[in-house]
């Protein structure tokens, strides 16, 4: 197991798995430590969970990349909605629907962990 450091969710995370209350302890620098009367199958729930957390602060770093992403991905349409841009209704609202669909991904259950991107749509040329 690699250590890493735990962030402020972990707590929840293992009170979701139901183990909290067991005897054992962890530190912020990612050290657990197992009490004598932890069974090897409780032991090696509280490692699972403990695999699958992450830090808070490596999850504010991917939501913040991620919108930056999406940001650039609405920009790079924007000229698309302007007044005097010679397009089709029906040529549009696939774009208006793209665009919706960016403007989600932050409701998405995983993110930032797992992101479903929207497909581009057939942009017309510039």
């Amino acid at each position: 197991m690699t250590q890493k450091a735990i962030g402020a969710t972990f707590a929840q995370e293992l009170m979701a798995a139901g183990l909290i209350g067991l005897p054992f302890s962890w530190g912020a620098d990612g050290s657990l430590t197992f009490g004598g009367d932890l069974t090897a199958a409780q032991k090696a729930a509280v490692e699972a969970v403990y695999e699958a957390h992450v830090p808070a602060s490596t999850l504010s770093i991917e939501a913040d990349q991620a919108r930056a992403t999406r940001d650039a991905l609405i920009a790079a349409t924007d000229y698309l909605l302007m007044a005097d841009y010679p397009i089709t209704v029906e040529a549009l609202a696939p774009i208006k629907v793209y665009r919706q669909a960016l403007r989600d991904i932050t409701a998405q259950v995983e993110f930032p962990q797992s992101i479903r991107w929207p497909v581009t749509p057939q942009l017309p040329d510039r």
